[in-house]
C-alpha cells in the first residue's frame, strides 16, 4: 500500500512492503477570492477526475516473468484456470534420454486453436521438482524467447508479443539433456489461449536410458507435513521467544496475523518460525533493512484444500519471485475453519539468488541474510489461485515492526500497516475535523453571549477563539493533504477520498478567507456571508466525516483498522447530531431568556450551564477524536 502497496507485487507476497538486503553481489557460483478561490476548486476536481483516465493491467503479452518459475502460472487479474483436460499436448522425440541427448519438444494444439502464450520448462519427475534442467538450445525466434531458471543457463521458453499477434497451433522447440542422469524427467507446459483462458499442467515424461542406482543420489526437497495444531506457541510469546503480532493490542491467539521465532535448541544456527493469519490462504514473513520494498527475503505458507506449501522467496524489486526451497526444513503447514498456520526451520544464514538475465553466461545475483543481524519483520496474508499454491496479490497492506528485530531476544514487537506518512495524515485530519472543527462551529453559532461583553486584543473573545480554531483547521488540513500528496504522488487511484478531501480542503481555505472580508455590521451583504459562511463550514463538516469513510474504504486498508474505524466514525456522527439538538435548544432558551448585558464575574461564568454544557461537549469531542486517533495509530 499506493504507500506501496497498490504497488503491490505482480507475483504474491509484499506489495507495500519493506525491503531487505545484506550483501548483493553476481556471482556464478552455487546457491547459497471567492470566485477565484471557487475556480481553484474547479481544476483541483478537473485534474482528479483527469487523473481517473489512468489504468494498468495484470498479464504479460511480451512474455512471462522470469519471476514465474516455478509457479508456471498465467496471473490475469482474477481469471482462474480451466480445470478440464487441456486441448493442447506435448510430443517428445525421442521419448527416451542419456545424458547431453538432444530432444526435440513439440507443444501442439489438439483442436488447431490458436496458442497465444507459452511457458515450458522441465524439471525431476520425482524429488526436486523446483530446479529446472537441461537447456533450450533452439526455439521459433519470432514467437519464443528463452530466459534461465534455477538450475541451468537459458532452461524456460516462453512467449514474445509477437506470438499473440499471429495463429500459431504448433511451437517445436530444440532442449538438450543435462551433463549428468538425473532419472526421469516432466516437461511440463502453461498454455494461454486467450486472456480469460488457459490451461497449466500440460505435461509429458522423458524416461531415462540409465539406471539411477549408479549416478549420485536422488535430490530430494524437505516435505510438507500436516501440522496437527493450528497454533504458533503465541501464548509464550517474551518468555521463550519473540513474536511480532498484529493489530497492536492483541495478545496472541486473538491476532489477526502474528510470527514467533526462537533458537532451536542448543543449535545457534537455526531458528525455528511459526506464522499465523486469520481469514487468509497463506501468510507471508519478510525481513527486511528498511520499511519499503525492494530487496526483501520472504518465507510463505500457502493452504488451499490438500495443497499445502512453504515457500522461499525474495523481492527483488516491487514483485515476489519465488525460489527453491531447499535451505528450510522441518516443513510444517495447517488450514482449518479458514486459518492458515505453518512452522519451519531457518538457517542462521540464507542465500537469496536470481539469475542475471542478461549475462551472456550463467551468472547469479546473490543476497545473504544473516539472523545475527536485525531486521524489520513484515506480515502478509491473502488467497491463492483456487486449486494451486499460487498467492494472490494481498489486499491488505502488510503491517511492519516499529523497530528492527533482534531473533535472539524473547520480546514482543508491535507494528502498523500504515506508512509514518499515512498515519501523521489521518492524525491530523481526526483532530482537525473530529476535534477541532466542532469547537470552531460551537463558538459562532452558540456561544457569541458566552463572554460577550469580554473582549481580548480588541475583539470579542468568543470570536478569537472561533477564527483560531477555524485556522488550525484550515492549517492541519492544509498539512496533512500536502503530506500524503507528496507521499503517494497520484490519487488516481483512490479518487473518491481524494477529490472528497480536497473539496474539504478548498471548502476550509475559503471559509478562513471569507472570515477575514465580512461584512460590517449593518451592511446590505452581511445577511448573505452569514448564511453562506454556516452553509460552507456544515458543509465542510459533513464532507469530512465522507472523506474519512472513504478513506476506510481504501481497499488496501486491513480488515480489522477498517471495522474499527468505521464502529468509531458510527458513534461520531449521531453524537456530533446529538449534541448540536441539545446546542440548538440551548440556543433557543438564551434567545427567549435574552442575553445579560452586565459584565458578570469570572466564577459565576465557569458556574453558568453554557460553560458547563461547553466542556462537556469538549471533553465528547476529544474522546472521539482519541478514538479516532487509535483507529490510525494501532493498526
Amino acid at each position: 500500500m499506493k504507500f506501496k502497496t497498490a504497488c503491490h507485487c505482480c507475483s504474491s507476497s509484499f506489495s507495500l512492503s519493506s525491503s531487505s538486503s545484506s550483501s548483493s553481489s553476481p556471482s556464478s557460483s552455487s546457491p547459497p477570492s471567492a470566485p477565484s478561490l471557487s475556480s481553484s476548486l474547479t481544476m483541483l476536481t478537473v485534474l482528479a477526475l483527469t487523473a481517473l483516465l489512468w489504468s494498468g493491467a495484470e498479464g504479460y503479452s511480451r512474455g512471462a516473468p522470469f519471476s514465474t518459475c516455478l509457479t508456471m502460472f498465467p496471473k490475469h487479474g482474477p481469471t482462474q484456470r480451466q480445470v478440464g483436460p487441456a486441448p493442447f499436448r506435448l510430443d517428445l522425440r525421442p521419448l527416451t534420454y542419456r545424458p547431453g541427448r538432444v530432444i526435440t519438444v513439440d507443444l501442439l494444439s489438439n483442436d488447431l486453436r490458436p496458442i497465444k502464450g507459452v511457458q515450458v520448462k522441465a524439471v525431476r519427475s520425482s524429488g526436486d521438482s523446483e530446479t529446472v534442467l537441461g537447456s533450450f538450445v533452439q526455439t521459433p525466434p519470432n514467437i519464443t524467447q528463452v530466459f534461465t531458471c534455477e538450475g541451468g543457463f537459458k532452461n524456460m521458453v516462453t512467449h514474445t508479443k509477437a506470438m499473440r499477434d499471429e495463429h500459431v497451433n504448433k511451437v517445436t522447440l530444440t532442449w538438450k539433456a543435462p551433463d549428468t542422469n538425473v532419472g526421469d524427467i516432466l516437461f511440463v507446459a502453461s498454455v494461454v489461449e486467450d486472456y480469460q483462458t488457459f490451461w497449466t499442467g500440460v505435461n509429458a515424461t522423458l524416461t531415462s536410458e540409465l539406471p539411477l542406482a549408479a549416478d549420485p543420489p536422488l535430490v530430494k526437497l524437505p516435505g510438507v507435513n500436516v501440522q496437527k495444531e493450528n497454533g504458533t506457541g503465541l501464548e509464550r510469546c517474551g518468555e521463550d521467544r519473540g513474536c511480532f503480532l498484529y493489530p497492536r493490542f492483541c495478545s496472541g491467539p486473538d491476532c489477526q496475523a502474528a510470527v514467533s521465532f526462537r533458537q532451536d535448541g542448543a543449535d545457534a544456527d537455526h531458528f525455528r518460525f511459526e506464522l499465523m493469519a486469520k481469514k487468509a490462504d497463506y501468510v507471508s514473513v519478510g525481513f527486511s533493512e528498511d520499511v519499503m520494498m525492494g530487496e526483501d527475503e520472504t518465507i510463505s505458507c500457502t493452504g488451499d484444500g490438500e495443497i499445502l506449501t512453504v515457500q522461499h522467496g525474495f523481492n527483488p524489486k516491487l514483485y515476489n519471485q519465488r525460489i527453491v526451497r531447499h535451505q528450510l526444513s522441518d516443513l510444517r503447514v495447517n488450514r482449518t475453519d479458514g486459518h492458515v498456520s505453518c512452522s519451519f526451520r531457518r538457517p542462521r544464514v540464507t542465500v537469496t539468488r536470481y539469475a542475471n538475465q542478461s549475462a551472456s553466461e550463467l551468472q547469479y545475483v546473490s543476497t545473504t541474510y544473516d539472523l545475527d543481524k536485525e531486521y524489520y519483520l513484515m506480515l502478509a496474508w491473502g488467497t491463492v489461485k483456487k486449486g494451486s499454491d499460487v498467492m494472490n496479490k494481498h489486499k491488505e497492506l502488510p503491517p511492519v515492526t516499529d523497530s528492527k528485530v533482534s531473533f535472539r531476544n524473547n520480546a514482543i514487537y508491535r507494528g502498523s500497516a500504515l506508512p509514518v506518512e499515512a498515519r501523521i495524515h489521518g492524525s491530523l485530519m481526526a483532530v482537525a475535523w473530529v476535534l477541532v472543527a466542532g469547537l470552531t462551529t460551537a463558538m459562532s453559532r452558540y456561544y457569541k453571549h458566552w463572554l460577550s461583553n469580554r473582549v481580548f486584543c480588541g475583539t470579542s473573545l468568543w470570536f478569537q477563539v472561533h477564527r483560531a480554531a477555524a485556522i488550525t483547521v484550515g492549517v492541519l488540513t492544509g498539512s496533512g493533504v500536502i503530506l500524503i500528496f507528496v507521499k503517494i504522488g497520484d490519487f488516481s487511484k483512490e479518487y473518491r477520498h481524494a477529490i472528497t478531501g480536497l473539496v474539504v480542503l478548498s471548502l476550509s481555505g475559503v471559509q478562513i478567507v471569507a472570515g477575514m472580508l465580512r461584512p460590517e455590521r449593518g451592511s446590505r451583504y452581511r445577511p448573505l456571508f452569514k448564511w453562506s459562511h454556516m452553509v460552507m463550514g456544515i458543509s465542510a463538516h459533513i464532507l469530512s466525516a465522507v472523506a474519512m469513510y472513504l478513506a476506510l474504504d481504501i481497499r488496501y486498508i486491513p480488515a480489522v483498522m477498517r471495522e474499527f474505524g468505521i464502529t468509531v466514525l458510527t458513534g461520531w456522527v449521531p453524537v456530533q447530531i446529538g449534541w448540536t439538538i441539545v446546542l440548538e435548544l440551548r440556543r433557543c432558551c438564551t434567545v427567549q431568556l435574552g442575553v445579560k448585558k452586565e459584565k458578570e464575574p469570572w466564577t459565576e461564568v465557569l458556574k453558568s450551564p453554557d460553560t458547563l454544557l461547553l466542556f462537556f461537549y469538549c471533553l465528547t469531542l476529544l474522546l472521539l477524536a482519541a478514538a479516532t486517533l487509535s483507529t490510525v495509530l494501532v493498526f
